[in-house]
């Protein structure tokens, strides 16, 4: 679990002494685990001895899918094109009743791609 979940998880899914309806759950999971794809790096441990060509293409492999899941994240979370499309980034902030603005500003912040003292960045660490 990470220090977001428990940062965005009552504004996405209300009071936990509520029930919630599974739809919300799901759309909640999707900003959270777009905003996951962004800012946590998987960690790559640096092998000890000689793998094999197999391993080795593994590893790269798991790499570029990285930089690949990073970039579609951050085009979903930054698209303002079409608000009113299903499932846009924008269209499920409206239905969890979140803004999407102030995620991305505080993405950006986090990311260091905005300098506003007003914003607090995201808390990415690991509980």
């Amino acid at each position: 679990m990470l220090q977001i979940d428990s940062e965005l998880g009552e504004c996405f899914y209300g009071n936990p002494q509520k029930e919630v309806e599974p739809e919300r759950l799901l759309l909640a999971a999707m900003v959270l685990q777009a905003l996951k794809d962004i800012l946590v790096r998987p960690t790559f441990k640096p092998l000890e001895k000689p793998v094999s060509r197999e391993t080795a293409w593994y590893r790269q492999h798991a790499r570029q899918s990285y930089s690949l899941q990073k970039s579609q994240a951050m085009t979903w979370l930054l698209d303002e094109r079409n608000p009113q499309k299903a499932m846009s980034f924008e269209w499920i902030c409206h239905m969890l009743g979140y803004q999407p603005e102030v995620l991305r500003r505080r993405l950006l912040v986090t990311l260091g791609k905005l300098d506003d003292p007003m914003i607090r960045p995201f808390n990415v660490k690991a509980v």
